[in-house]
């Protein structure tokens, strides 16, 4: 996740089903988030329902791409889903594609926008924003304590709800 978030290349997230968990987190590792205009599409963190933490990292990247105390708070303390409309009207994501083809389209043609510049400062900005945020994490992860995280997925409780999350969502 740390490599993603620290990639030198433009990241886009092109979203065309969920993006719920991981996949919200992953999203928000990107330098651009896509996603398709399709209201069945379940989008956000359910994790505090489930009796699910984040590690350092995924608790640090959700932060930094959701860029407000607020929208962290509203995301990931409520952990309710969402649909793209509602991601775009919030500015948690950047774009709708209308299908898949325009998202692949639109995905494309904002790397070339972002890369395909003189000199390409794209890299060396993108590494100043995320400097200060990468410094702190790589001195706070010598130092974590990992078994309360370990420990949470070997409860029933947690496992049952993950099970009902799963038969929820379709998969």
């Amino acid at each position: 996740l740390l490599k993603l978030f620290t990639c030198t290349k433009p990241v886009i997230a092109a979203i065309n089903g969920h993006a719920t968990a991981m996949g919200m987190i992953l999203s928000m590792a990107c330098d651009y988030r896509l996603v398709v205009n399709n209201p069945k599409i379940k989008l956000g963190m359910t994790e505090i329902k489930i009796g699910l933490s984040l590690t350092l990292v995924q608790g640090t990247v959700m932060r930094f791409g959701l860029d407000t105390d607020k929208k962290y708070r509203d995301i990931i303390y409520k952990g309710e889903f969402f649909n793209p409309e509602y991601a775009i009207a919030q500015g948690i994501y950047d774009e709708l594609a209308e299908n898949e083809e325009e998202l692949i389209e639109k995905a494309k043609a904002k790397v070339v926008s972002m890369i395909d510049t003189p000199g390409r400062p794209f890299i060396i900005l993108k590494e100043l924003e995320k400097m200060q945020t990468v410094d702190w994490l790589q001195g706070k992860m010598k130092d974590i304590d990992w078994e309360p995280l370990v420990t949470t997925f070997t409860d029933e409780k947690v496992i049952n709800t993950l099970k009902m999350v799963k038969a929820a969502l379709g998969e």
